[in-house]
């Protein structure tokens, strides 16, 4: 579920929660029980001219069954995060994308060398990236 609505001529709110349920089936087969798994977040997003924009996102997922997260531990992903990032429209179906993310989890779950168990709970991300639309 989703909203999408302009709070300005050039500022942008867009707001989502999703909440999953798989079955899970025994050896036999049969429908044994359901795992869940749910994440919001809320973007805001300002249009600085028409090719470029800054864009600012919090985030929050909790999968305790690892459905869609298996995070390579016993423990889930149980995350909240933000981002900050910068769009920039090249032409009329490309976007080029370049963010700082953060996530931080309840358990260290993310792969950190600096650490004595090798986990940390922080994970920072510097990434960039290209989206084609049609």
């Amino acid at each position: 579920v989703g909203i999408r609505t302009k709070l300005a001529h050039d500022v942008e709110l867009l707001a989502q929660a999703d909440v999953g349920r798989e079955d899970a089936p025994d050896a036999a087969g049969r429908r044994a029980d359901a795992r869940t798994w749910a994440g919001t977040m809320a973007t805001l997003r300002w249009a600085m001219t028409p090719h470029s924009a800054l864009v600012a996102r919090t985030e929050w997922y909790a999968d305790a069954d690892q459905v869609v997260a298996s995070t390579g531990t016993t423990d889930p992903l149980r995350a909240t995060g933000g981002s900050l990032g910068f769009d920039r429209r090249l032409g009329g179906m490309l976007v080029w994308r370049t963010e700082a993310r953060a996530l931080v989890n309840r358990e260290p779950i993310f792969t950190d060398r600096r650490t004595a168990s090798g986990l940390s709970r922080t994970n920072l991300v510097a990434a960039t990236s290209l989206a084609l639309s049609f």
